[in-house]
């Protein structure tokens, strides 16, 4: 997704898509989106960005709420992470399941 297009979402509320399932690893969460058999690890920086995408808050929201929590994660990075996570539909907007 490009930066343009995750600018006019930040917005919006997005949830974890009910065709994903996520496990703990030594590393940090592995993401598996059975629908498009699609796998992302995370990294512990991005583990609590996952969390948080729960249908709760704005993108916005969470990058405000990450930013207060710890340094240990760039905008750059936040957005790429959420830009990859809407490419290969391990979150959604909420109000548009398919």
């Amino acid at each position: 997704m490009s930066k343009s297009l995750l600018n006019e979402v930040s917005t919006h509320v997005f949830e974890k898509t009910k065709s994903v399932l996520w496990a703990p690893t030594p590393e940090g969460v592995i993401l598996h989106n059975f629908e498009s058999d699609s796998y992302i690890q995370l990294g512990r920086n991005l583990c609590k960005a996952w969390e948080y995408l729960d249908g709760s808050q704005t993108l916005d929201q969470v990058w405000e709420t990450l930013e207060a929590e710890s340094d240990s994660l760039s905008l750059t990075e936040y957005q790429d992470f959420v830009g990859d996570l809407i490419d290969h539909g391990f979150i959604q907007e909420v109000g548009n399941e398919f």
